[in-house]
Parts: structure tokens; C-alpha cells; sequence
């Protein structure tokens, strides 16, 4: 392929190439489900998401002549920023054709943006919505994902392996059979992947509520245990320094 260009999503045709390339990208795949049109909008929009009241964000799309063939957002949580002191950036909303320069391309436009605000790391991927999604899917144990959790091809994971990002930490995913009074909230996460993990009370078209854990919260895990409930996906996040 030909070395991708990379604009800046002000509106207009970038902003419809931003939210549409999902759904064609994911046609003939039936295990994802598309979420509404609508919604991903209304996410995207700095007016109408509660998440900017806090942060700032940028969006990308990458084409190769009049094709899109990528996107990526680029984000700043200022309220995590400030409660654990750090200057952490993330990158999210990440789908890309099977091409290293396309993901090359996209993640230096996201990391550049982080970069020139100050921020000294970038973790990821990650949403713009409290009942979003966090980490590339790793592995999944005989359920197909049902959009409640993030889901994206198997290549993904050499794509930012490539770019220099590393494992930051994994997730499990949980079905409970029940609602039930286990809780679980990932430390140390604070708003904004705080936020994207407060998947409790939520139910997929498989049944169930879905709750995340840490893999490494041996106490969260064993509760969830014995409350009968099920892994099936484990996530990955990935962090690297800018």
C-alpha cells in the first residue's frame, strides 16, 4: 500500500469517514455489532459528552487516496491527570486495515498531539463513554463478543506491538448468571478508565451482566468465582512512553 495520509477531524466528511469506517470495515464480520450511529455521535460531540467536561480530545482518519482506511483518537483526562499527578495521555476508538504504516501513521498523529500538551505516556485503547470499552481483545473462551466489550480482529495486536507499545495491564471480563452483590472497581484507574470499566448492572444479548477485573485482583477474581459468574475475554492495555 501506499504511505497513508492522516487529517484532522474537524467536521464535514472527516467527521462522517470517522464514524462510518466501523461499519464497513466490519461488514462481513457478524461478531461485531455495530453500535447506533447516533450514539457514536453524540460521544464524539465536545458539547453534548459529560467526559469533556474534564478532558480534550482529537480525532483522526487515515486514507489512501479517497479510501479511509483508519482512525484513532487522541485523549487527555485532566481529572486523572491531576488526582494521581502524572501527565498520562491515552489513544482510543482505534480500527485500522492489516498495514503497518497505516497504524504507524495514525499513532504518530495521536502521540504528536499528546506530546505537544505535555504528556510524558500514552496508555490504551480506551472510549469516550462511562459504559465504553477498554483493551484490545487477547482471548476469548466459547462466546462470541456481544458488544458489550471491546472486539477487534487479531492483527490489532501486532499493529501497536509495532509501534513500540507494551503491556500495561489485563483485563478479565466476567458473565454473571444473576445480578448479584459482588462489586469490583479496578484501582487506581480513577475517572477515566474508572469510568470505561463501570460496565455493573449492564446486560449483552447473550444474558447476564457483564463486570470487568484485573486479572492480577486475586480478590475481585475469587468473588466473582463464587458468585458462579464466567470469564469470557481477557483484554489487554498497552502503555509506552512519549
Amino acid at each position: 500500500m501506499s504511505v497513508p495520509a492522516v487529517y484532522t477531524v474537524y467536521g464535514g466528511e472527516e467527521l462522517r469517514d470517522f464514524v462510518r469506517f466501523p461499519y464497513t470495515f466490519y461488514k462481513s464480520d457478524p461478531r461485531w455489532l455495530p453500535p447506533p450511529a447516533r450514539e457514536i455521535k453524540k460521544t464524539l460531540n465536545r458539547k453534548k459528552n459529560p467526559f469533556f467536561h474534564h478532558a480534550e480530545a482529537e480525532y483522526y482518519v487515515a486514507r489512501e487516496g479517497r479510501k479511509t482506511v483508519g482512525r484513532i483518537a487522541a485523549m487527555i483526562d485532566h481529572e486523572y491527570n491531576n488526582e494521581h499527578g502524572v501527565k498520562t495521555g491515552w489513544f482510543g476508538l482505534f480500527e485500522s486495515v492489516d498495514d503497518p504504516d497505516v497504524a504507524r501513521a495514525l499513532m504518530r498523529a495521536a502521540c504528536g498531539w499528546l506530546r505537544d500538551r505535555g504528556m510524558e505516556n500514552v496508555l490504551g485503547p480506551a472510549s469516550l463513554t462511562p459504559n465504553g470499552h477498554a483493551g484490545l481483545l487477547l482471548e476469548e473462551y466459547g462466546e462470541v463478543t456481544d458488544g458489550m466489550t471491546a472486539y477487534n480482529p487479531p492483527y490489532y495486536l501486532r499493529l501497536v506491538e509495532g509501534e513500540g507499545f507494551i503491556r500495561d495491564r489485563e483485563l478479565l471480563a466476567w458473565r454473571m448468571p444473576t445480578a448479584g452483590p459482588v462489586e469490583n472497581k479496578p484501582g487506581g484507574w480513577s475517572s477515566l478508565l474508572g469510568g470505561l470499566m463501570s460496565l455493573f448492572g449492564r446486560r449483552g444479548p447473550a444474558g447476564g451482566e457483564v463486570r470487568i477485573t484485573n486479572d492480577d485482583d486475586g480478590p475481585a477474581n475469587s468473588g466473582m468465582e463464587t458468585a458462579g459468574a464466567k470469564v469470557f475475554g481477557r483484554y489487554r492495555v498497552y502503555g509506552k512512553s512519549l
